[in-house]
């Protein structure tokens, strides 16, 4: 049996262990259920929330299209918070193995890995990804090759800007809090 191709997406709060050192414990928690309620809401019908990992969500979309799409709804949706959170994302889509509500496989392992290098509102996408962002009317930015830790092989890798809203907001920098530059 060949195994299903999902677009697998990983979700990280931004600056989020500066959060909890500066605003506490409690705060942190309240972040993270914020993030995992936001993505519930946001992957109602075009994918599905795998499980969540502390300040990070990971989902699975049946197509690339869908995955930026609700990509886009969480972070669109922690900004209409106002409560300063923000968030990066990580994606690739591939052959996955599905055991008990849960997915495994290289292209998991990918999507996390590449999360971590994407800048806050936008997403880290493999080229499969990336050409369906393009056509869906995302700005999209070449990165080049780039290794990836465990990995043999290099990724060509793209940034997916997931909200336009660029220039609009700075960080607080002791707690990394998303500000409007305007206010």
């Amino acid at each position: 049996m060949t195994p299903p191709h999902l677009a697998v997406v990983f979700v990280d709060l931004v600056r989020f262990t500066s959060l909890t050192v500066a605003h506490g414990d409690l705060a942190g928690a309240d972040a993270a259920a914020a993030l995992e309620a936001v993505a519930r809401t946001a992957l109602t019908e075009r994918g599905r929330v795998v499980k969540t990992l502390g300040d990070g969500v990971l989902f699975a979309a049946d197509d690339p299209a869908a995955a930026l799409e609700c990509s886009a709804a969480i972070v669109e949706g922690l900004h209409e918070l106002d409560s300063g959170l923000d968030a990066r994302c990580g994606g690739a889509f591939g052959a996955v193995v599905e055991r008990d509500g849960d997915i495994y496989g290289s292209i998991v392992n990918l999507a996390s890995r590449i999360a971590a290098l994407a800048e806050p509102a936008s997403m880290v996408v493999t080229r499969g990804i990336a050409l369906q962002g393009s056509a869906a009317g995302f700005v999209v930015s070449p990165l080049g090759s780039r290794s990836i830790r465990g990995f043999p092989e290099e990724f060509e890798l793209f940034e997916v800007d997931l909200c336009g809203h660029d220039g609009q907001f700075a960080f607080d920098p002791v707690c990394g809090m998303r500000l409007d530059v305007a206010q």
